[in-house]
């Protein structure tokens, strides 16, 4: 009798044992689980598979949709007339990048203002500002889209930039741009400069 009740006991223990450590499994995946939905909130590049990355902008999210250089006109063409519609001078060792975002919501409406974009150039730690785009400040419904562009004067040199905002702790990389070469023709004085 006193070993049956030795073979029970042993074996509750076992199971005691293999519960616990089952628990203390569970305990840590979710554990993980929980550490890495963090992560993926902070970073939502972090999400895996086609998930697209996105920056906190205002209210609401932006997401870069693709990037080009602008190509503009010299100074001596705005002597002949085409000056129209025209929204910033670029200088011959930089290009304009036009960068078209999509700006969305969840639950919630969002209040977005493009003006607090900011694009890095690799390695440097100086924003550059927007300096002109289609995307106006606004207020997004709930479960909203807008799609528009904002353009920025890099150095010509620069094909890979990012995009950070200042209301989001993290930047998303901007598609490389493949720069024109700088105009291999000296300007005229004065003629040192593109328009945009």
């Amino acid at each position: 009798m006193d070993q049956l009740v030795q073979r029970r006991g042993a074996g509750e223990t076992r199971w005691t044992m293999l519960l616990v450590a089952l628990l203390l499994a569970a305990t840590a995946y979710g554990g993980y689980r929980a550490v890495s939905s963090m992560n993926a909130i902070h970073d939502p590049a972090a999400l895996g598979g086609d998930a697209p990355a996105t920056l906190r902008l205002g209210d609401a999210r932006v997401e870069v949709v693709a990037a080009e250089e602008v190509v503009g006109v010299a100074g001596s063409d705005l002597m002949g007339g085409m000056g129209h519609n025209i929204s910033g001078w670029v200088k011959a060792d930089q290009m304009m990048v036009q960068v078209w975002l999509r700006v969305s919501t969840g639950d919630r409406p969002g209040d977005y203002d493009p003006t607090q974009l900011r694009a890095y150039a690799t390695g440097s730690p100086t924003p550059i500002l927007p300096a002109s785009g289609s995307l106006g400040t606004g207020t997004l419904t709930p479960h909203s889209m807008v799609e528009g562009s904002v353009s920025f004067v890099v150095p010509r040199t620069e094909t890979r930039l990012s995009l950070s905002s200042t209301t989001s702790g993290y930047s998303i990389d901007i598609p490389a741009v493949a720069g024109s070469p700088a105009p291999a023709v000296t300007p005229a004085p004065g003629d040192d400069e593109h328009h945009h």
